[in-house]
C-alpha cells in the first residue's frame, strides 16, 4: 500500500504501551498510560497551506524523528500488523533528541 500524505498531516509508526515499570516490579495503571504516547515519524506531507498568501508552509517534522503526542489524537490504521497514526503536525507536541 501507497500513502501519500496531504498537507499538514504526519504519519507516526506508534511505540506499544508500556505496562510495567522498566524493572518490572510495578503494574502501570492504564489511565497513567493514556496521558501521551510515544511514535517515529514514516511519512509527512508537503506543508500547511498559508491562508493569507496561499503559500505551502513546509512541516517541521521529518520521517525518523521520535515525537510525543497525546494519546486521544489522530487517526490510527494498522499497515503491516504495526499500529500507525495519522496526525495534523500542530497535534505534535515535541521531537524527542536522544542525547
Amino acid at each position: 500500500m501507497k500513502i501519500h500524505l496531504l498537507h499538514d498531516r504526519v504519519l507516526v509508526r506508534v511505540d506499544p504501551l508500556i505496562s510495567k515499570s522498566e524493572g518490572g516490579l510495578i503494574d502501570i495503571p492504564e489511565a497513567a498510560q493514556c496521558f501521551s504516547q510515544r511514535g517515529t515519524v514514516v511519512g509527512v506531507g508537503p506543508g500547511a497551506i498559508d491562508d493569507e498568501e496561499g503559500e505551502i508552509m513546509p512541516t517541521e517534522v521529518r520521517p525518523g524523528d521520535r515525537v510525543s503526542f497525546p494519546a486521544r489524537s489522530g487517526t490510527d490504521l494498522s499497515i503491516g500488523g504495526k499500529w500507525h497514526r495519522f496526525l495534523r503536525e500542530d497535534q505534535i507536541e515535541v521531537v524527542l533528541e536522544v542525547a
